[in-house]
């Protein structure tokens, strides 16, 4: 099941993960997108945006706003090295200090980026209700 998430997060302490998909092939119509989040914190530490919990993981952040509490790599490989060009991280429209667009903000090498043109792909929904679109825009 795919869902699409407006939601407010507020993360109590440090360490740990936001999401962890856990795709284990290609064909797998899963993935967890986030829209229109935010991310604050109510005491010290920070947490990764995402980890693989599986070789295919797919999560998507999109127009979220991250208070200083995203690591600043953003996304946690964890036991799948080797597998960044089979997983999709991806990040739009994301502000605020937990976010990259802030100089001492470095993510993985292996995000991807989606471009304002891409938000029309994804103006409602990222699932067409049954499966996770076959053609992704990156």
């Amino acid at each position: 099941m795919n869902m699409t998430l407006v939601c407010y997060i507020t993360l109590n302490g440090g360490g740990g993960w936001i999401t962890a998909n856990g795709r284990s092939n290609a064909n797998d119509t899963t993935g967890l997108v986030f829209k229109y989040c935010e991310f604050t914190q109510i005491s010290s530490g920070s947490a990764y945006l995402g980890r693989a919990w599986g070789p295919y993981a797919r999560s998507v952040l999109f127009h979220t706003h991250m208070e200083n509490v995203i690591v600043p790599a953003g996304w946690d490989i964890g036991s799948f090295a080797g597998h960044e060009n089979d997983m999709t991280f991806a990040e739009m429209g994301y502000y605020g200090p937990g976010s990259n667009e802030y100089e001492n903000v470095t993510r993985v090498a292996w995000l991807k980026y989606m471009s304002d043109d891409k938000e029309k792909y994804y103006a409602t929904d990222f699932n067409d209700a049954k499966k996770w679109r076959p053609q992704q825009p990156w």
